[in-house]
């Protein structure tokens, strides 16, 4: 089976940005119908409370998630398939354009499949 045809559609996707994401508390209620989760330093404040420290608990972040150069292979390994892709995270302030908080990490992912 070739992957071309699936990468072609990740490419496509890709660049129409179907993988790019900006999640603030508007986006929430939006997308999910919920107030109860505020997307502000508040949230983070276990894992990141240093960011809750400087700038307050109440303050509003935007968090942007982009799934970058997704991509599939298969039969090249002792698995069927193969995923990779870059997770690249960003943390700012809500309406700023300066980073607080920026990591990428590469996503690895194989396994078996069968089609009946």
């Amino acid at each position: 089976m070739s992957d071309r045809v699936p990468n072609c559609l990740l490419e496509a996707m890709e660049r129409q940005d179907w993988f790019k994401y900006v999640i603030d508390t508007p986006f929430m209620v939006e997308h999910f119908g919920t107030h109860l989760v505020k997307i502000n330093a508040g949230l983070f404040s276990r894992s990141y409370p240093m960011i809750a420290e400087k700038y307050g608990a109440d303050q509003e972040l935007d968090l942007e998630i982009e799934f970058r150069m997704p991509r599939v292979s298969f039969g090249t390994t002792t698995r069927d398939m193969i995923y990779t892709s870059t997770l690249k995270l960003g943390m700012k302030l809500k309406d700023n354009l300066n980073y607080i908080l920026y990591d990428e990490i590469d996503i690895y992912a194989e396994g078996d499949m069968s089609i009946d």
